[in-house]
């Protein structure tokens, strides 16, 4: 019993200071998960023949400078793209509210209920204006932070220069600090994998959906591909929940059905087929997630910390799973948490499924 107490009192506190923290531990997780994607972006420079050659610092401080000035320049096209959106609202309510009445009369006809007047206390409701604006400021915050994204990240730089003299003197067995190392190149190369890969999957199925977003005249075109690429993200829902965004901002753009119709089709099927062929055949026996973990790792990071909470669920999740398969003591929450129990690991320089029944 006393036990139970003490494990609800580190819980109560840990959350406590999540909360507390947020101002810095949100940026800090940011920056971890960046970190791990320069070390990737490094690892191709140094395979780039005119590259190779340079100062590891070098190559590290080229990788950074490459990742955040493109995500500076697309920042500013995406709040670009959302105060244009959000200056169109008029027009965009206007274009619902007449499909909304031309489609309660249809009902009418057909089967004599009126619905009209309560559709239209649903859309008294419905402020277009202030979602777009909420996302705006909740974006802006994000972006706002990339300043002290930047100091943790030239911070992690620095650090990984004299991190391996500092695991030496951490472990100066041999024996034990050749095991410490394989874990951590382990981990390093998982998480690693995981981020560029899944980034890189989610950022062609987002530019795609952007060029089909452009061809049948959406507004917001890259505001809307974005919402794609971030959602992609979330294993098994985020598809869906991505694709009915820009699905339902058509109709209530054109203020007709067909051309939401059309997308949601297009859109969807890029998403199957995405999620069914192109993402197993690239990520290959990653690990994955339960969707019921999914869902309880947004509740509960997005009660924490917002919008950004939301952002890092996944990611968050996905590194404490990877973490723990390593350990046989916390192998069976991890296996708990993923969807079809499986990992991969290393047997006679080999990667093999460990199906772990």
């Amino acid at each position: 019993m006393r036990q139970f107490a003490y494990i609800i009192i580190v819980l109560v506190g840990i959350v406590t200071a999540l909360v507390l923290g947020k101002s810095l531990l949100t940026p800090l997780v940011f920056a971890i998960i960046m970190w791990f994607i320069i070390k990737s972006v490094r690892n191709g420079v140094k395979r780039i023949p005119l590259l190779k050659a340079l100062p590891e610092m070098v190559q590290t401080l080229l990788s950074i400078s490459i990742i955040f000035l493109l995500i500076v320049l697309f920042s500013q096209l995406l709040l670009h793209n959302i105060q244009s959106l959000a200056a169109e609202k008029d027009g965009y309510i206007s274009n619902f509210n007449t499909l909304v009445s031309s489609s309660s009369t249809t009902v009418s006809d057909y089967t004599g209920l009126n619905i009209t007047d309560e559709i239209q206390v649903v859309l008294k409701e419905f402020d277009f204006y202030a979602i777009l604006q909420k996302i705006l400021s909740s974006l802006s915050s994000i972006f706002s932070q990339l300043l002290l994204l930047l100091f943790y990240v030239l911070f992690f730089a620095l650090e990984d220069r004299i991190f391996s003299k500092k695991f030496e003197l951490m472990y100066p067995e041999k024996k034990r600090y050749d095991k410490m190392q394989l874990f951590l190149l382990k981990i390093n190369d998982s998480i690693s994998s995981y981020l560029l890969l899944k980034s890189a999957v989610s950022f062609g199925t987002a530019f795609v959906s952007y060029l089909i977003f452009r061809g049948f005249g959406l507004d917001g075109a890259i505001f809307w591909a974005f919402v794609i690429f971030l959602f992609n993200f979330i294993p098994n829902i985020g598809s869906i929940i991505a694709t009915f965004f820009p699905v339902f901002f058509a109709i209530v753009q054109f203020g007709e059905l067909s051309v939401g119709i059309y997308i949601l089709i297009i859109i969807g099927g890029i998403q199957v087929f995405v999620g069914n062929v192109i993402e197993p055949k690239v990520m290959g026996n990653s690990l994955n997630i339960s969707p019921l973990v999914v869902l309880f790792s947004l509740t509960f990071w997005g009660t924490l910390w917002g919008v950004s909470g939301m952002v890092l669920s996944v990611p968050i999740t996905v590194i404490m799973i990877i973490v723990m398969a390593e350990f046989s003591s916390t192998r069976p929450l991890a296996i708990l948490l993923s969807e079809k129990g499986t990992f991969l690991v290393e047997k006679s320089g080999k990667k093999e499924v460990e199906n772990n029944h």
